[in-house]
């Protein structure tokens, strides 16, 4: 939480959003494991929000995402899952090649079904 709170002192911009990025990330999969999934959303939509506004990409954008589109499935809210799928897909097929898929993409399974 604090790393978060020093990253929110600072601009945030397209250069400095993957730190960010990865903080919300993680902590939404803390707050996954100690079962505070109200928690989840709230940081993985905050992450996915910050993206949009600085118009980042990068895979940790489309880990964020996956994560939203399994909760917003579980919840029963299906188009919001679908907006969070079209969004990955979009951003997963529009990175380089050059690009590596970092060891926290955990669901291939999801990126098979995407075609990326």
């Amino acid at each position: 939480m604090k790393a978060l709170q020093i990253a929110k002192n600072n601009p945030i911009t397209k250069k400095k959003c993957c730190i960010v990025m990865k903080i919300l990330y993680f902590l939404a999969v803390t707050c996954s494991v100690f079962i505070q999934y109200n928690n989840v959303q709230k940081y993985l939509e905050e992450a996915r929000k910050i993206a949009k506004d600085t118009g980042y990409k990068d895979w940790v954008v489309v880990c964020i995402l996956i994560e939203l589109i399994k909760g917003y499935a579980t919840m029963g809210c299906i188009p919001e899952s679908l907006l969070c799928y079209l969004e990955a897909r979009e951003i997963a097929k529009s990175l380089p090649t050059e690009h590596f898929r970092p060891d926290f993409v955990l669901d291939l399974d999801l990126l098979k079904l995407m075609e990326i």
